[in-house]
């Protein structure tokens, strides 16, 4: 699916719904527990080093999977006990297969290109502990004609704001997370003659299924504790977490690709109306229902 499509672009992905993803795991329960609260294993700040976009395509799932693992366990004070990937998220990674590429995702749409460039899931997928994380609608601005195969090869193209800092907490069961949109944005002025959409980027959803893999299943954003942020899909109660990763053919790759499945309209259309802006996304592990009693861990995301 296209989390992050503008509205009027060719649709180069077919938004998967829970009845034809048909596989999701009935059985939700996650095996992982973070050391939070009277549990924590340390009062913190504990800052998480942060993992830019890396290749996976024809990778085998458990080599995706150890991968994971290996930077969860870069901060086992973090855990309770040894991280074991949740199946029903990703249960449905297929070996061998390609993934949604950043160069296809950003720029080139699906269709033969679709797989080229690093994995973009891999912002999320290897960033384990970025709980919540934001996937900006800024797919598909340049001008491809315009572009050329070493504008690609640059190692700060634009493709999407990336976070910069990630500082959990433990004790204070809070997570505080900084997009610098600012330099997203500087960046993108000096790309001005290759980009054909030069339309501000302010609208976004919220990728979370780390955090269905740590146990927390649903979230809510509490407008009232943000600032210049606005939901446009506003619920008005806690939503269920569903995304997972499966092989899909949003791509239009031949075979599918490896990607991040399903749309959820409720947390994909959220938007800043000014910088600074922050954002609070408070995680249940069960449904709090219509009283949305304390959260069991709150995500603090900043923008400026």
């Amino acid at each position: 699916m296209v989390r992050w499509l503008k509205p009027g672009f060719a649709a180069f992905a077919t938004c998967v719904s829970l009845i034809s993803c048909g596989n999701l795991s009935s059985m939700d329960a996650s095996a992982n527990e973070l050391a939070l609260g009277d549990k924590a294993k340390t009062s913190g700040p504990v800052d998480i080093g942060l993992s830019g976009f890396t290749s996976l395509n024809y990778l085998s799932k458990y080599q995706i999977l150890a991968t994971r693992g290996h930077h969860v366990n870069r901060n086992t004070e973090l855990l309770l006990r040894p991280y074991v990937p949740t199946d029903s998220v990703f249960g449905q990674i297929e070996n061998n297969k390609p993934w949604w590429g950043v160069n296809g995702a950003f720029v080139f749409g699906s269709g033969q290109r679709a797989i080229e460039g690093a994995a973009e899931e891999s912002r999320f997928l290897l960033n384990p502990f970025l709980l919540v994380g934001l996937s900006p609608w800024s797919a598909e601005i340049w001008d491809t004609e315009k572009l050329s195969e070493g504008d690609l090869q640059e190692e700060n193209f634009p493709y999407c704001w990336m976070p910069s800092v990630l500082r959990w907490y433990p004790e204070r069961r809070v997570v505080q997370v900084l997009y610098d949109v600012t330099a997203y944005n500087r960046s993108l002025q000096s790309w001005e003659p290759k980009i054909k959409d030069k339309s501000p980027i302010t609208v976004f959803g919220l990728v979370a299924y780390n955090a269905r893999d740590f146990g927390y299943s649903y979230l809510n954003v509490p407008l009232e504790d943000c600032s210049n942020i606005v939901n446009h899909e506003n619920p008005g109660h806690a939503v269920k977490i569903h995304q997972f990763i499966h092989c899909g053919n949003s791509s239009g790759y031949p075979g599918g690709c490896n990607n991040m499945s399903p749309a959820q309209k409720e947390i994909d259309h959220l938007e800043f109306t000014g910088l600074p802006a922050t954002l609070r996304v408070d995680l249940f592990k069960q449904d709090p229902g219509a009283s949305l009693k304390t959260p069991d861990l709150s995500v603090i995301i900043e923008l400026r």
